[in-house]
């Protein structure tokens, strides 16, 4: 289970989380931030626009923890299906994480907007740091 407060500001996002992670309560957590600046802007040329990502978090256990800083660039383009009513937006994030080792993963995205209901997210990751996520988002 995880939080997240999205904050858009111009061409940047920041957006601090909080998760409890693998169902097992508050003996894992999880916490920090990531920060998104528009670094690619679509054009004929380039059909594409993208993202820098840059964020820093904490891993906590019992015990102990570990601090995570990645590193990664998200490259999608929204598509307008049956008029303005359906948006689909594909996208992909090669990332590298800094941890106790440098680790690479790279994530692939899809979401879909349904006017008139929240936005759903499906993504997945393969490399050292495998995962998938579904998730549900509304923009005011």
């Amino acid at each position: 289970m995880e939080g997240r407060l999205s904050i858009g500001l111009a061409a940047t996002t920041a957006v601090p989380y909080a998760a409890c992670l693998n169902g097992t309560g508050w003996q894992r957590f999880s916490s920090g931030g990531v920060r998104a600046t528009w670094v690619i802007g679509r054009t004929p040329a380039f059909p594409f626009g993208g993202s820098f990502m840059l964020g820093v978090g904490r891993h906590f256990v019992s015990g102990g923890g570990q601090t995570h800083v990645p590193l990664g660039l998200s490259v999608g383009r929204r598509l307008s299906l049956d008029g303005q009513a359906l948006q689909v937006t594909p996208y992909v994030q090669p990332t590298v994480v800094i941890a106790d080792d440098a680790l690479f993963t790279f994530g692939l995205g899809i979401d879909l907007r349904i006017r008139g209901i929240p936005e759903i997210r499906f993504n997945t990751a393969v490399g050292d740091m495998d995962g998938f996520s579904v998730s549900l988002f509304w923009a005011r």
